[in-house]
């Protein structure tokens, strides 16, 4: 009878290990939003309550229980009042008052994310954004992200690292969530190199938030129109503008100094490519973030600069796209799984992801878009105000 019960109580052991263990490693639900004015955030399910959050409030949802009278309720962390002063709680609400999983992300076909923030394009040309409060129009104070592009119907949409967001539609009209498109110019192709890139139906490259005097690097005589229209993709740094042709090859537009002085890539050997992607990387910690830039061949096989990130990524084959923030890499095969890399600090875990065909990465966050149209997040993050971060 003592082994017996040995055995059970073993087994209970077990049981409750192995239900912690797939607790931890749950996938997170990712973005939501506060559907309800003045609801509780409350210490458990049903237990004490913490703040009362306003609608619209963004929330990272961590996982969903029931209680045992069959309620749903979702694990959530939110970062900011109702008074747009910052917190940081962390507690549990209703699932009834909060729009997020399949409800918020369904019948996706593009996502574009930031360290600020992310937008999600739907097969209708809706929207729906998420991230870090934005200045209102007054300047006085921060509004939610969300319903900014509720009467436009786009089929680009990006987010850029100013806490920006833009949309183009069919006719090549762009729409910005702050300030105005100052160029008065269509555009056909949108892009990002650290903030907001276009070629216009004419033949021109341009940003449509303001003009800089852009130089060509390679060719060093430029594109004409014709060779402009070629154009598929557009992807850089703060320092480097790229450009994607359709017949594989990448060239390079100049837009300031880089910090580090490295070597201009040989651009001409950029060739066979079919993705490319750029952004900022700490690869040592206490260093400065270095501009980086990144192609994948045809092949699958991936070129890079400078050449210490080349060093880190350049073995990976098989690749679809690669993505970068500060601290990781995040990279998305032609098999729909993902890997990701740190560099300075932890990387999200991603290798359950399954069945994905794009990706997006935040600044302590990674998402994906399935083929189903849902997506899938991993890591953890609260969007601050303007200079908060989370303590």
């Amino acid at each position: 009878m003592k082994i017996w019960n040995r055995l059970k109580w073993a087994a209970g052991c077990l049981l409750l290990a192995l239900l912690i263990l797939s607790e931890a490693l749950a996938d997170p639900i990712g973005f939501g939003y506060v559907n309800n004015t003045d609801v509780a955030l409350r210490r458990g399910m049903g237990g004490k309550v913490l703040v009362r959050l306003p609608e619209n409030t963004c929330v990272w949802a961590k996982e969903s229980a029931t209680d045992q009278q069959g309620t749903l309720w979702y694990h959530v962390n939110a970062g900011l009042n109702k008074d747009y002063t910052n917190l940081d709680y962390d507690g549990w609400m209703k699932a009834e008052f909060i729009a997020a999983g399949d409800a918020l992300w369904h019948d996706i076909t593009a996502i574009s994310a930031s360290r600020t923030g992310l937008i999600a394009l739907r097969k209708d040309g809706t929207t729906i954004l998420t991230g870090r409060p934005i200045v209102s129009r007054d300047g006085q104070r921060w509004e939610s992200p969300l319903g900014r592009f509720d009467q436009t119907r786009a089929v680009q949409v990006l987010a850029d690292e100013s806490n920006g967001y833009s949309v183009l539609t069919e006719s090549g009209k762009t729409e910005y969530s702050i300030g105005t498109n100052n160029t008065g110019e269509n555009f056909r192709l949108l892009g990002c190199a650290d903030t907001v890139f276009g070629i216009t139906f004419d033949g021109q490259v341009r940003s449509p938030l303001q003009r800089f005097a852009i130089q060509w690097i390679y060719p060093e005589a430029g594109l004409d129109a014709a060779a402009l229209s070629h154009i598929v993709k557009l992807a850089g740094s703060y320092s480097r503008l790229l450009l994607l042709s359709d017949d594989g090859q990448v060239y390079s537009m100049f837009l300031q100094n880089d910090l580090d002085g490295a070597p201009e890539p040989e651009w001409e050997k950029w060739t066979n490519m079919k993705n490319i992607s750029g952004g900022w990387i700490r690869l040592h910690p206490g260093s400065h973030d270095s501009a980086a830039l990144i192609g994948i061949r045809e092949d699958g096989t991936v070129l890079a600069a400078p050449r210490e990130l080349q060093e880190r990524i350049g073995s990976w084959t098989g690749m679809k796209q690669i993505e970068l923030n500060v601290y990781w890499a995040l990279g998305l095969k032609e098999d729909g799984t993902a890997i990701s890399l740190p560099m300075v600090s932890q990387a999200p875990d991603v290798s359950g992801w399954r069945d994905v065909t794009s990706i997006g990465i935040g600044s302590d966050y990674a998402v994906g878009l399935k083929k189903d149209g849902t997506l899938v997040f991993a890591g953890e993050h609260i969007f601050m105000g303007e200079g908060h971060h989370r303590k």
